[in-house]
């Protein structure tokens, strides 16, 4: 038994370690959600697959976006090894030697690329996406390209690798391009050039005592909030605004979805006081909420009302971010609360003095009236 605990113990060391390496804690929350985002949207418009066969292209796609990512966040750490330490930042890769680094970067693109490949072998198409994906973001981080030092390819080159990319995989994959998905695409791309720039200017101190060239370092943080506000921003609401009105056409109840979150996101600007979490725009926090939890969650009650089979998905939605709804729960109840310490108390007022009388029971006599009868 003992020996049974150790390697169970073992495993698990293993499997942190793993972890480490390609950055999981750092991504998973806020990558995955939006790549069951759209496969839920699939699934919805190709009813003819049936669940498990969603189901079965469900894990292959998760598969082989899951390695690309892993890829991705690899050669960064393996590219910016020096960089890191010099200024102070933690690397999973710094400890290593370049050979056993490198091979280990090899490895996974090598892996991720044969699976693709293996996996989507009725479908090259497929697989022509996973390998544009692979060089974009290589090139994003790797010498002589480093798009990431190269003023704003670097913003646009990250946005693609980290947010587009994996959009593209899941559509060609399951073949569904239409007017949502090509507008789900440009949103993710605007909101992945947006996170970008946020990033940038966060590690700007440390980038510059690392003497590494980004748009933050170079331009300043200021241009980077003009940037994100007056061009980014926009073009992702508007994008985001056709992507839920194609959607609502082919599905009208989304409607109930957009009413609350517009409900929802009017109420916390209003009380800002009462309610925690509030969106700040120049941040990661702006409309989490609907990209992460509500919108993809709403999309998984839509397929398991469609084919109850469905609801493994319902579920792995939930677990996959249970933080992110327990908070999304914390913050609909606080809204809730605020909202009705507001305006709850106007619903229910005290009985006019007309109702009384007609009840057979004489007014109450004003405030003023009953002070000056009162004996002095």
């Amino acid at each position: 038994m003992s020996s049974l605990a150790h390697l169970k113990s073992a495993g698990l060391d293993r499997v942190r370690y793993l972890g480490d390496l390609i950055r999981w804690d750092e991504w998973y929350n806020s990558k995955i959600p939006l790549v069951f985002l759209c496969i839920y949207y699939a699934a919805l418009c190709r009813p003819e697959l049936g669940a498990f066969f969603v189901l079965g292209e469900t894990a292959r796609l998760l598969a082989v976006i899951i390695v690309y990512a892993s890829f991705g966040f690899l050669v960064n750490s393996y590219s910016d090894r020096q960089v890191d330490v010099e200024a102070g930042k933690p690397n999973p890769l710094a400890a290593m030697t370049e050979t056993r680094a490198r091979l280990l970067v090899a490895v996974v693109a090598l892996v991720g690329l044969a699976g693709s490949f293996l996996l989507y072998l009725d479908r090259v198409s497929v697989f022509v996406v996973t390998v544009a994906a692979y060089l974009v973001a290589a090139a994003y981080s790797l010498a002589p390209v480093r798009l990431k030092e190269r003023d704003l390819w670097g913003l646009v080159a990250g946005g693609l690798a980290q947010r587009t990319f994996p959009a593209l995989i899941v559509f060609q994959a399951m073949a569904v391009w239409d007017a949502a998905s090509i507008a789900i695409c440009c949103m993710l791309t605007m909101m992945g050039i947006r996170f970008m720039a946020i990033h940038q200017a966060k590690d700007r101190e440390s980038d510059l005592r690392a003497r590494v060239k980004t748009v933050a370092t170079t331009r300043g943080v200021p241009f980077l909030k003009d940037l994100t506000n007056l061009v980014l921003l926009p073009l992702e609401l508007i994008a985001l605004t056709l992507s839920l009105v194609f959607m609502a056409r082919a599905f009208p109840a989304l409607v109930v979805l957009v009413a609350f979150y517009i409900w929802l996101f009017l109420v916390k600007a209003r009380f800002p006081n009462e309610v925690r979490g509030q969106e700040s725009i120049f941040s990661y926090s702006l409309f989490v909420g609907l990209y992460y939890v509500y919108w993809p969650l709403f999309l998984a009650l839509l397929l398991t009302w469609r084919d109850p089979a469905f609801v493994l998905l319902a579920l792995v939605n939930v677990l996959r971010c249970f933080s992110l709804v327990k908070n999304a729960g914390l913050t609909i109840a606080a809204v809730a609360t605020a909202f009705y310490a507001r305006f709850g108390k106007q619903l229910v007022r005290s009985p006019s003095d007309a109702q009384v009388a007609k009840a057979g029971e004489p007014p109450l006599p004003p405030a003023s009236a009953a002070k000056a009868a009162r004996p002095r």
